[in-house]
């Protein structure tokens, strides 16, 4: 079971339910509230680890909640989910602002709410495990672009725009500070979350393996296979032979 809480804030009954009945299934402690108010005050008393909220909510909205947060010490490092069905690039940028980590338009898809769920948990995990991060300012800021990104293929064009450098700074301090190219870099990345989301019990290896942005699953596995010298297929079968031994 996972020690993560999470508080849901949303005040549709249905998708409240929904998406407490998933998390708890996966082992996460829920909370829930029905609109922003309520959510400081859960907030306030159980400190969770991630929050999901919804934006348009009576008596205080999502935006509104947000801002909250970001204005109090003990909660501003709380990573926030907007679930919504707004989808203009308008309100991307208004949630963005009010401090929101990532985005999940509704309908919306369990195993992408998961995915999108336990890997902003795990870099919350390895940041506060490390008591020292060596990694550079330009990795850093890699690697936050590259946690919402992993299912997309983007052109280094686009990577160095969001990394506000130019196409040229992009292949430079990748060299000098990744010691390999944006796309090995980026392939890297997808493998080690690929292989957590494994060893978490997400077994569906196609979906794996487009979520983390290969082009298909035998391209998947080919290079799992490169990077750890065996098969998906194979590393869930030893993980299973573990587990019932």
């Amino acid at each position: 079971m996972s020690s993560y809480s999470i508080l849901i804030v949303e005040d549709h009954i249905i998708i409240r339910k929904k998406l407490q009945a998933i998390l708890e299934v996966n082992g996460f402690k829920v909370f829930t509230s029905t609109n922003g108010r309520e959510g400081l005050t859960l907030i306030e008393k159980n400190l969770p680890d991630l929050v999901i909220t919804d934006i348009v909510m009576p008596v205080m909205d999502g935006y509104t909640f947000m801002l909250r947060i970001r204005q109090d010490q003990k909660f501003d490092s709380i990573p926030v989910i907007i679930i919504t069905a707004l989808e203009g690039a308008d309100d991307r940028i208004k949630g963005l602002k009010a401090g929101a980590v990532d985005f999940i338009v509704k309908p919306f898809s369990i195993h992408e709410l998961l995915f999108k769920v336990k890997n902003i948990l795990n870099l919350k995990k390895a940041a506060s495990n490390s008591q020292k991060d060596d990694r550079s300012p330009f990795q850093k800021k890699f690697d936050i672009f590259l946690t919402s990104n992993f299912d997309q293929n983007y052109k280094l064009e686009h990577i160095a725009k969001e990394l506000k450098m130019s196409r040229s700074s992009l292949l430079r301090n990748s060299k000098k500070f990744l010691n390999s190219s944006p796309y090995q870099y980026i392939t890297q990345k997808r493998l080690q979350f690929a292989k957590e989301q494994i060893e978490e019990g997400f077994y569906q290896l196609s979906e794996i393996a487009y979520k983390t942005g290969f082009s298909s699953p035998s391209h998947f596995t080919a290079s799992f296979r490169k990077a750890y010298g065996k098969t998906p297929t194979e590393y869930v079968n030893e993980l299973n032979k573990t587990n019932v031994d």
